[in-house]
């Protein structure tokens, strides 16, 4: 098959379909990070005891009781939000991170048909000077 009449084909498809799948893979991937780490979830449950960790006032007038049940509590809801707030803060960076990275690899893909003949052609130079 000669590749002149292949070429034309190529590059329809790696512009148009194949650059289309790019974008949708991206975006799964992105959609994918960003669910992994539940950010949503754990937005929502940000000063929620931790593992609904907490101790529970009886009632009655026992001082001792209440000032420890809120302690218990407040420590429990302090925890719950220094790692819920970290885990936000690493899921954030992981999903800014692949977005560098997807777009990277976008631009890449997109020179690449160019990129190509250009490395075939300094490679020969490259030969043809030995």
């Amino acid at each position: 098959m000669n590749i002149l009449l292949f070429l034309p084909y190529y590059v329809r498809w790696h512009y148009t379909r194949a650059l289309d799948d790019m974008f949708q893979n991206c975006k799964h991937f992105l959609v994918f990070v960003f669910s992994f780490f539940s950010i949503g979830a754990l937005l929502q449950t940000l000063f929620a005891p931790w593992k609904r960790l907490g101790q529970t006032y009886s009632g009655g007038f026992d001082i001792e009781d209440f000032f420890g049940s809120v302690i218990i509590n407040t420590l429990m809801r302090v925890l719950g939000f220094c790692i819920r707030f970290l885990v936000i803060v690493l899921g954030l960076i992981s999903t800014l991170i692949v977005g560098i990275l997807e777009a990277c690899i976008i631009s890449i893909w997109i020179f690449m048909p160019l990129l190509l003949p250009i490395l075939i052609v300094l490679s020969v130079i490259k030969l043809l000077a030995l």
